[in-house]
């Protein structure tokens, strides 16, 4: 209902005789209180209509008035009564803009009124106006609209007043042009904090911290949002360390931290197990606010249960008043994951009894807290109140929940029943899962099975291995870990090591597996043999071996050093007979104390420098990569092309589509045989955002198909499927392009990539390997050796006949073609035909092998070369990495 005050004026301004003997003075003074607490489009509409009769719309004040009262919410009735206006000025324009800017998605029509109606003839926009056009394009992410504004501000002077070169810096840190936001900067003769946090956030978001680090040296004056920026940005990139030093660099120089600082440093004191830290965090907060605000409560309460300091965050979520659904999900995830189950589900309650409704992490957070107590009626319970009551949609954390039960219930049968009925089943995340359970719980012949079965999922992904190795290690089952990892070697997979983080003096250092870069290793090494003798004399039970393999797993760990800090060894796991069966990692503290509670704790100081790496060699390419271009135009600022032609090239009776296509480039795209574009399809996904980018590999050679370097062709093949559900799904990329007609513009990136590129040898022998549409890039291959120009795919036989001795094309056809087995013919099934002689060229160091299709053809050619390297006594995957590194084993499969 509208306030009293606004029905009375809309009655007088509607009413035709006030209306028309109302002073135009008074009614511009009288039009602002229609707008409270927000404008009415018929009460607005009556009063304008009888201010216009009574002519008090030719009345600058009422007219700027009723411009401004429009804009608020019907900016196109705004823009109407600003074209009619005899002279309109730059505040009613700027009311315009300033709407348009906020109400539009991407900020066009601000631009396009601008352009258009803005300024009559003769009259020139407002120092006010350019921050809000150039906040217009940085909605549409436009740097070439930015750099019309920075151009149009410089003619008419403005671009020396802060508010327009701050605009500028900001939008093009935000759209990553940070070259172009540092030169504004250094250029400019005023700056403020503004101007200096603007291109400092974007070093940050695009993780470039030398050039941020750099910056926020030579700040005349930082803020506290300089600090934060920086603050922040070390902490989602994990580098502790820095984050550290950076607060109590803070500290000393007495800066106040805000609420963002405050929570960033308690999140790497809790990632870094840093619980004094931490603890003086809290006690500034509670000097700092007598009630602290929830978002940063939330954060301490956090802290306090990654920590493992349950009463600590118990009392302090005690004390916050207006509790969310962030606080509750955190102090239910801190109880549940360490085994106090009970008290958990007894704070879940709670949060009901209030009113306070759950989400999906809520429910995994439950659903951790039965899993660590084997509540397997309640886990049920809560899983089908989230399904049936909520309407939550299960995923992976809760069915990984489920798993977890069932395995620590001891029961891996009905968690391999539950894995096989959820419909992420066949996810090996899930599956790795499981076994690491099973190796935990100590079931070996289970974790075996399933570890089989995971590598059978993903044979070339080193981390399904891990689970199996671990698995093998905990058994002592070392003739079978050998074989794993002999098997992981001839597949040239190699697993990534462990790490851990560890605080010495307030700085966090990361150690690795196999890490013996710190100086003093030798001293460390000496330390760790003492404490492995040590451990002997304590616990006489543990046999001879047992503290050999210790010492020589501590020295595989090598230099993880700490100074006056208390951290748990979890890694040591003990079987009966008090025997170590495996172990992973190493952590020391300052309290020596004997292995109690399935746990160890040690000591050891290190001192902890570094070292410039030496310079590497300068490796000289074998391909012709002189004056290739890049990444010339990228996702926020693509060339726009225009297609000329697009031509299906199967045949109606063929399984699929797919269509020859060429657009223009007009030379600004100056791409190489073996490199691709991106294409951005048009329209929006289901959230609203543009499509995601799409490379393609291009057709032609570097001439284009019209011999004039001004076109490139993409060979595309309409991507059209099934799901599990029945649904039909086409691929959005690979259909827009299908589609496109003749004159349709697309949104084209790059040139990418130098893998693919030709080699410089003009006498190298070139295999080429492709299925489907991955013949695109040997397609610009042979045009530029044979042709330079085309006219269409038939044209592999005129090849042969051209150059019989330098040119052979083979076929593979599997739906048509078989080999003397009956055997469908696939790439790999020709290949062995000629295998010997592949492998004959292979040897060769002016062979030069190009593949490019699907994944899975990289399979089946290793597995006969496998055969064919071993009767020379090669290792094949070895010999491989050599071709690699040779650059003659060129790869490019999806």
């Amino acid at each position: 209902m509208p306030p009293p005050q606004k029905s009375l004026v809309a009655s007088l301004l509607s009413h035709p005789k006030v209306a028309a003997r109302l002073n135009p003075n008074v009614a511009a003074s009288l039009l602002p209180v229609l707008a409270t607490p927000s404008p009415s489009l018929l009460p607005l509409r009556a009063a304008h209509a009888l201010l216009a009769v009574s002519g008090s719309t030719a009345h600058k004040p009422v007219a700027r008035h009723l411009i401004l009262l429009y804009s608020r919410c019907f900016p196109d009735d705004a823009i109407l009564l600003h074209s009619a206006l005899r002279s309109p000025d730059n505040v009613s324009a700027n009311n315009i803009i300033k709407s348009l800017v906020r109400v539009g998605s991407d900020g066009s029509r601000a631009v396009h009124f601008f352009a258009c109606h803005a300024h009559p003839v003769g009259s020139r926009p407002s120092l006010s106006t350019f921050p809000l056009l150039i906040t217009s394009a940085k909605l549409r992410e436009s740097i070439h609209q930015g750099e019309m504004f920075h151009d149009l501000a410089l003619k008419l002077g403005f671009l020396s007043k802060l508010p327009v070169a701050n605009s500028l810096i900001h939008l093009y840190a935000s759209c990553d042009a940070l070259d172009l936001a540092r030169q504004l900067l250094d250029e400019i003769p005023v700056k403020d904090h503004v101007s200096y946090n603007s291109v400092l956030d974007g070093y940050v978001k695009s993780c470039n911290f030398g050039q941020a680090e750099q910056l926020f040296q030579i700040m005349p004056s930082r803020s506290i949002i300089s600090w934060s920026t920086l603050l922040n940005g070390y902490v989602r990139n994990k580098m502790f360390n820095k984050g550290i030093l950076l607060f109590h660099q803070m500290q000393e120089l007495g800066v106040e931290p805000d609420d963002c600082s405050l929570i960033s440093v308690l999140s790497v004191y809790s990632q870094c197990k840093l619980p004094l830290h931490g603890k003086s965090v809290h006690g500034f907060l509670v000097r700092r606010w007598r009630r602290i605000p929830t978002h940063v409560s939330n954060a301490v309460v956090g802290f306090y249960c990654k920590c493992d300091l349950l009463e600590a965050a118990a009392e302090v979520f005690k004390r916050i008043t207006n509790k969310d659904l962030i606080c509750w999900n955190t102090l239910i995830s801190g109880f549940g994951s360490l085994g106090r189950s009970m008290e958990a589900i007894g704070f879940f309650n709670t949060m009901l009894q209030e009113g306070v409704k759950p989400n999906d992490i809520t429910f995994t957070c439950i659903l951790v807290a039965c899993a660590h107590s084997c509540l397997a009626e309640e886990a049920h319970k809560y899983f089908k109140m989230m399904t049936e009551k909520y309407n939550i949609k299960p995923k992976f954390a809760h069915y990984w929940c489920l798993v977890d039960l069932y395995v620590r219930a001891g029961n891996p049968e009905d968690a391999l029943k539950a894995i096989q009925n959820m419909p992420l089943h066949n996810s090996s995340a899930i599956w790795g899962a499981v076994i690491w359970l099973a190796k935990v719980r100590g079931d070996i012949s289970v974790g075996e099975h399933l570890g089989k079965c995971l590598i059978e999922l993903e044979p070339y992904n080193s981390k399904r291995y891990a689970p199996l190795v671990n698995v093998y290690a905990a058994a002592s089952r070392w003739d079978k870990y050998k074989e794993l990892k002999d098997l992981m070697k001839a597949r040239g997979l190699k697993r990534l090591p462990d790490s851990t983080l560890i605080d010495l003096n307030v700085v966090v250092h990361k150690f690795s597996v196999g890490d013996e870069s710190q100086p003093e290793i030798l001293q460390v090494y000496e330390m760790l043999k003492k404490i492995a003798e040590q451990l002997k004399l304590q616990h006489p039970r543990v046999e001879e071996t047992t503290v050999d393999a210790i010492y020589s797993a501590l020295s595989a760990s090598s230099s993880m050093v700490s100074s006056n800090m208390n951290m748990s060894c979890r890694n040591f796991i003990f079987w009966k007979k008090r025997r170590i069966a495996s172990f992973h990692k190493a952590c020391w503290c300052s309290k020596r104390r004997s292995v109690v509670r399935k746990h160890a704790c040690v000591a050891v100081r290190a001192q902890v420098t570094t070292e410039a790496a030496p310079a590497k060699p300068v490796k000289v390419s074998k391909k012709q990569d002189e004056g290739v271009v890049t990444n010339k135009y990228k996702p926020k600022d693509p060339y726009i092309s225009t297609c000329l032609l697009n031509t299906k090239i199967t045949g109606d009776d063929a399984p699929g589509e797919t269509w020859h296509m060429l657009f223009t480039t007009d030379g600004e795209i100056p791409y190489r045989e073996g490199q691709s574009i991106g294409v951005i399809a048009d329209g929006v996904d289901k959230n609203g955002k543009p499509h995601k980018l799409r490379l393609y590999s291009i057709a032609s050679s570097a001439l284009g198909d019209f011999g004039d370097s001004k076109t490139v062709s993409l060979c595309v093949k309409r991507l059209v499927y099934t799901n599990d559900q029945g649904e039909i799904v086409k691929g959005v990329c690979s259909n827009f392009l299908c589609d496109l007609k003749p004159g349709a513009e697309v949104k084209v990136t790059g040139p990418v990539g130098k893998e693919m590129l030709l080699p410089k040898d003009p006498n190298a022998t070139i295999i080429m390997l492709a299925t489907g549409t991955g013949i695109a890039p040997f397609r610009s291959f042979l045009w530029k050796m044979f042709f330079e120009k085309h006219d269409d795919y038939k044209e592999f036989a005129k090849m042969e006949e051209k150059a019989p001795k330098n040119f052979r094309v083979d076929y593979a056809v599997s739906r048509e073609q078989t080999n003397e087995k009956g055997e469908k013919m696939y790439i790999q099934t020709r290949m062995a035909q000629y295998a010997n002689e592949l492998w004959e060229l292979l040897k060769k160091d002016n062979t030069y092998v190009y593949m490019c299709g699907l994944k899975g053809m990289e399979k089946g050619i290793d597995d006969i070369m496998l055969d064919l390297a071993a009767k020379d006594g090669i290792d094949w995957i070895a010999y491989k990495k050599e071709l690699k590194k040779a650059e003659q084993w060129n790869v490019e499969v999806y």
